[in-house]
């Protein structure tokens, strides 16, 4: 699991790299990139990411919805951009993880979401949607930050 996930954030810098211009024009938080590791509907266990970009106003909270039929999620951690954990509470539900940041998530910062020992219920590959919504200094409600879509795939 350790080198799984040493893997993942080795790898996300790179892909930064890669697809950073078309993020420099967005003027509002927004989700970046979203995946899993391993992507195979076998895995004993997977972890599924979202990296997310901060824009304007800090970041106090964020609400992700989980789809159905997601059977487990046995941990969730947050990093910045520098692979530094972000201090929060997180509440796990059947169909939500909740995400109250200890203090505000600066403006121009990227997190990283990960959903460590996923399960599902199935073994049918499949596009998973994430709606992921966030609650800034500015605002009191919950705005959309966009959807996250994981691909898995089922090993033949």
């Amino acid at each position: 699991m350790v080198l799984s996930t040493f893997t993942l954030l080795f790898l996300l810098p790179v892909i930064t790299i890669l697809g950073t211009e078309r993020y420099i024009r967005a003027t509002s938080s927004h989700i970046i990139r979203s995946g899993a590791y391993p992507n195979c509907v076998n895995a004993l266990s997977a972890t599924y990411f979202f990296e997310l970009l901060i824009r304007r106003q800090p970041l106090l909270k964020l609400l992700i919805n989980i789809p159905s039929p997601i059977h487990t999620i046995s941990n969730v951690e947050i990093v910045d951009q520098l692979f530094k954990p972000v201090s929060a509470e997180v509440l796990v539900t059947s169909d939500r993880v909740t995400v109250y940041f200890t203090q505000p998530v600066p403006s121009e910062t990227k997190l990283i979401v990960l959903f460590k020992g996923v399960r599902t219920s199935d073994r049918e590959g499949r596009v998973w949607h994430y709606s992921i919504y966030g609650r800034t200094t500015a605002i009191a409600s919950l705005v959309s930050l966009g959807e996250a879509r994981i691909q898995t795939y089922k090993s033949s």
